[in-house]
């Protein structure tokens, strides 16, 4: 029993830390492929290609519609997908990557508010003081990010953004609430087509141009799909079931800090003070965010060896 669980545990770790490290790379990717194509429909077909690919799997295993499963795949598509993605796809043209960073880590603080709303889970102190602690991370690493021009434009398109957020943190919180009555292949498929759909619609309604991929943007494409929905949502999915819904948001402070490391390990890119404090601050956010669990751990362990 106690190798079971220091297995499943290193498991689940590998898997949060792969989703950060996904998670850290979707930005420069997403950057990259809108310098030849349209907002809306880059996030279509990224969606509808994972969504596609998770339907075919769903041919091993047969595709489940029931209630549950449908509902909160719809509200997951619309909530998580179609809204915030095409949002962000569309503002990210204007706003610096750093910027959108910091945006992005208020999501686990709207999650912890919609848990509570919903009667989630129970939150500890010290995963709330976890939170804040890592959100202050953020702000120190990108703190440079935080000056620039203000004018209505910008507001717009940072409201636009936090509204984006506030939206994926509801879905999260909900299915979280849901995650236990849902068949998840059938919930992935189902949610990124419904995503796809809605945004290459709104690509028809509110874009004009060329519609197709190639070179640098077709990349880009194809890495988004495969990496950044097909491996990203199932691990998240994943995690979901099993941890705590503060501890799986949690990616959201890591997946820029570690940007940040591969800039510097790969391509030279220098680190500021800033950046080793802010990674400090979330790394004791991290061991916060996850005490009880450990403490969980523990006694389960000791239970274990007890029989």
């Amino acid at each position: 029993m106690v190798i079971n669980n220091k297995k499943s545990f290193i498991f689940n770790q590998i898997l949060f830390l792969s989703s950060c490290m996904i998670g850290g790379t979707t930005y420069a990717f997403q950057k990259i492929g809108l310098t030849n194509s349209l907002p809306f429909w880059s996030a279509a077909m990224r969606f509808l290609i994972a969504g596609i690919i998770f339907l075919c799997l769903c041919v091993r295993k047969r595709l489940v519609l029931n209630a549950d499963t449908v509902y909160t795949a719809i509200m997951y598509g619309i909530l998580y997908y179609a809204i915030p993605f095409g949002a962000l796809y569309w503002v990210g043209q204007y706003l610096p990557s750093g910027l959108l960073s910091v945006l992005s880590a208020s999501v686990p603080i709207f999650v912890l508010i919609f848990n509570a709303l919903l009667q989630g889970n129970k939150t500890t102190k010290f995963q709330v003081g976890g939170v804040i602690i890592s959100m202050l991370g953020i702000l120190v690493i990108f703190s440079h990010a935080l000056f620039f021009s203000i004018n209505v434009n910008t507001i717009l398109y940072m409201g636009i953004a936090i509204v984006a957020y506030i939206g994926a943190a509801f879905a999260t919180a909900m299915l979280k609430q849901r995650i236990a009555v849902v068949d998840h292949i059938s919930f992935m498929s189902i949610s990124l087509i419904i995503g796809g759909v809605i945004l290459a619609l709104s690509s028809f309604i509110f874009e004009t141009g060329v519609r197709a991929f190639s070179g640098i943007s077709l990349k880009s494409l194809l890495y988004l799909a495969i990496f950044g929905s097909v491996v990203a949502v199932y691990i998240n999915t994943y995690l979901t079931a099993k941890w705590h819904i503060a501890k799986v948001s949690a990616s959201r402070f890591v997946s820029p800090t570690i940007s940040l490391y591969i800039g510097f390990v790969f391509l030279g890119e220098k680190l500021s003070i800033n950046d080793y404090v802010g990674t400090g601050f979330i790394f004791v956010g991290l061991l916060l965010i996850n005490y009880k669990r450990q403490i969980a751990s523990v006694s389960n362990e000791a239970d274990s060896i007890r029989d």
